[in-house]
């Protein structure tokens, strides 16, 4: 939703004016992961690895052209270093090649990572987002170790822009409250999820901003997919 526009030339939909905002959902964690048995303990450690060693860090995504592909496309761009890129089907099989070492470093989120970064299989070097978790407050942000990266993963709740706005509206009301009910929040793990109830004009300029944020994400890290 937010990133297609900028990533291809032409797209079949427009983001703006064929959907409409319909209720946010929850931030995600995500962060910069490397094997536990790596010596990689920093971004810094990274690029100088992949500047010692070239040819020698490959990272993984979980798809062409996803957030994972474009995060570490601009630690390449912003610190002037080359890594290989290695597109993975899905998220399963992108926590198996980091923690068993297939590839050297990728982009994650918590709710996968957590069994992994627990059992030190995994270790987290960056989080993204412009502040530090508060269960990993040893882990620095990207812009804290040099990279201009702030950016956020979350999910909404999207619907066709012809939705008429009094259903729009009641849907907004219907996921706000479940946001706010006690024993619907019980079940999310705030180190995996954090529910944020925005009603829909909020989050509406909410994704606007991210369209803005991630076309930036895109342009710095030069990828292009058309």
């Amino acid at each position: 939703m937010t990133n297609n526009p900028v990533l291809f030339k032409s797209v079949p939909y427009d983001a703006r004016k064929d959907f409409v905002p319909v209720a946010f959902l929850a931030d995600v964690n995500g962060m910069l992961v490397v094997p536990g048995k790596s010596s990689i303990r920093s971004i810094k450690d990274l690029v100088q690895q992949a500047r010692s060693q070239p040819d020698s860090i490959n990272w993984g995504s979980w798809g062409a052209g996803s957030s994972s592909h474009l995060v570490l496309g601009t630690v390449e761009r912003a610190l002037d270093v080359s890594m290989t890129h290695v597109p993975y089907k899905n998220t399963p099989d992108l926590a198996h090649a980091i923690y068993s070492g297939e590839v050297s470093a990728s982009i994650s989120i918590y709710s996968l990572a957590q069994g992994h970064i627990e059992q030190h299989a995994i270790r987290p070097i960056a989080v993204m987002g412009e502040k530090r978790l508060p269960f990993l407050p040893d882990v620095p942000t990207f812009a804290e170790q040099g990279v201009p990266l702030t950016a956020t993963l979350w999910y909404g709740l999207f619907a066709p822009a012809a939705t008429p706005s009094q259903h729009v509206t009641a849907m907004n009301a219907a996921v706000n409250q479940a946001i706010r009910n006690a024993a619907a929040a019980n079940r999310f793990d705030p180190k995996w999820f954090s529910p944020r109830a925005l009603t829909q004009p909020e989050f509406a300029t909410f994704v606007d901003q991210e369209i803005g944020v991630w076309g930036k994400v895109v342009r710095q890290s030069g990828i292009k997919l058309d």
